[in-house]
């Protein structure tokens, strides 16, 4: 037996982590004691209760008791065999830690190690946690390493390998990895993490993160997500409960649950064969700006949420389950050089939102939105509203006098409006519906247009000779040859009988 000051027991335990030979004697004999500030090696003995140091514990080794509940400051510092109980320090463990008791600490389990039973700490872990207890806490679960069970009461702060079980708390499960089923607590799925069944409560899913099921386990419980950004997949079970959504929301394909959602903002929520409760939904007004020419502002009724990650202006549609109705108001003001041409309109439905106009004495234009069966990305014109150039230049001249430019105002066509609308509703894709109400005729180049989209649906309505008319032209025909189409002609061949 040789005793150790603190400074060579210091260089020991830096040798061994460097890699370098530390000549230290063989553990005497089975069930032998180590004696606090000694240092020994342990080759093939058994029963040994080290309270000092024990430099490496070989495949024969075992170890009842590293340390005491009074005593954490034994340490061993590599583990090839088997440690009973561990009170103190373990740095390198590649076998078999039974149990890390309260206190203990493994610094780093290596993959093909396993500490079945963890109530301390597990600094890094690369192998395989069988059971982390209840005031247990594996710091980081690295690729390629399993904690089997989180329990109650106990804490993994980063996953990037994979969680069978957790029953406690995963403060971070990190991109790439995996929870196979959440009893307990998921404070932050981030983007590309998995939980595979969520039983329990995800704090955050962000976005592009995965909950792929969320069946209950007893009539008593539900799956619960606090704030959805990125996919939740309910399952079939008997309660699906989200906080607040931004992502998207897949109910059963087949058998019946429940999903309810507080707040519910945008249209990322299928419920399939669901039954599906929302409280209150919301859905986002973008005026899209790209082709300049006006300032916008979103004034009064509309809703800003500091936790969404795009910054939107929403409209709420229901409160607690039942519809409201909006007044939310954007002001166009045309730029310098510009003018906003468009008539008043009262409840005009369009693009899915109802809406008013308010032309203003100074050039700008109030909408006003009063309703919405989702979210609306349109431009002004969706709303009969044109910006255009105050002036354009033209040459002028005569025999007396050296040609010159003046500016004169663009008059202003009204089916260009519709020719704008139609446009939008070509780029937006998929089906669409447009309302017209202005004239009795249309050109041939708006019925080519409809005739090469068939997607897209005009509802012209119009009066004409005392009588009010409706034509519905969808898959048309347009003849070159018939440069307008008058009322008479789209009544008789799309004309809705009323």
């Amino acid at each position: 037996m040789r005793k150790w000051g603190v400074s060579i027991l210091a260089s020991l335990v830096m040798m061994a982590m460097m890699g370098q030979t530390v000549y230290a004697e063989d553990v005497p004999s089975d069930n032998y004691t180590v004696p606090s500030g000694t240092t020994y090696e342990n080759n093939t003995h058994t029963g040994v209760t080290n309270n000092g140091v024990i430099h490496s514990n070989k495949t024969a080794g075992r170890i009842s008791d590293n340390g005491s509940s009074t005593n954490h400051d034994a340490f061993v510092g590599s583990n090839f065999g088997k440690v009973d109980q561990n009170y103190g320090e373990i740095k390198i463990n590649f076998d078999d830690v039974l149990t890390n008791e309260s206190g203990g600490k493994v610094t780093a389990n290596n993959a093909g190690g396993d500490v079945l039973y963890n109530y301390g700490t597990v600094t890094t872990n690369e192998g395989t946690g069988t059971e982390n207890k209840a005031c247990g806490t594996v710091t980081t679960n690295k690729s390629g390493g399993t904690v089997t069970t989180n329990c109650a009461g106990a804490i993994v702060k980063a996953n990037s390998g994979t969680v069978s079980t957790n029953n406690g708390t995963v403060t971070t499960n990190k991109s790439g990895s995996y929870i196979e089923n959440n009893n307990g607590t998921v404070a932050t799925n981030e983007s590309n993490g998995w939980v595979l069944r969520n039983y329990g409560v995800v704090t955050t899913n962000q976005a592009n993160g995965n909950i792929t099921n969320m069946d209950s386990m007893a009539d008593s419980t539900h799956g619960a997500v606090g704030t959805n950004y990125g996919t939740v997949n309910t399952g079939v079970g008997r309660s699906s409960y989200i906080g607040t959504n931004f992502g998207t929301v897949n109910g059963a394909s087949s058998g019946t649950s429940m999903i309810t959602i507080i707040n519910n903002y945008g249209e990322g929520v299928t419920a399939y064969n669901s039954t599906l409760n929302i409280g209150n939904q919301f859905y986002d007004i973008n005026l899209n700006n790209t082709l300049g020419g006006y300032t916008l502002a979103y004034d009064t009724g509309f809703i800003e949420n500091q936790y969404d990650p795009n910054n939107k202006k929403w409209i709420q549609v229901t409160s607690n389950g039942t519809p409201v109705t909006p007044s939310a108001t954007i002001i166009l003001t045309p730029a310098s050089g510009y003018d906003i041409s468009g008539e008043d309109q009262t409840d005009v439905t369009n693009s899915g939102c109802t809406y008013s106009v308010q032309k203003q004495a100074d050039g700008t234009a109030i909408i006003t939105i009063k309703s919405s069966t989702g979210s609306v990305n349109v431009t002004p014109a969706v709303f009969n509203l044109i910006i255009r150039s105050l002036h354009q230049e033209v040459s002028s001249g005569s025999s007396h006098h050296s040609s010159h430019k003046e500016s004169v105002q663009k008059p202003i066509d009204p089916v260009d409006l519709l020719r704008a609308q139609i446009a939008l509703a070509i780029m937006q894709g998929g089906k669409q519906i447009i309302h017209w109400n202005y004239g009795t005729s249309l050109p041939y180049d708006v019925m080519q247009l409809l005739s090469e989209h068939p997607d897209v649906t005009l509802d012209f309505t119009y009066n004409y000779q005392g009588g009010s008319y409706e034509a519905v032209l969808n898959g048309v025909t347009a003849d070159a040859s018939i440069p307008w189409y008058g009322p008479v002609y789209l009544n008789e061949l799309y004309g809705v009988a009323k």
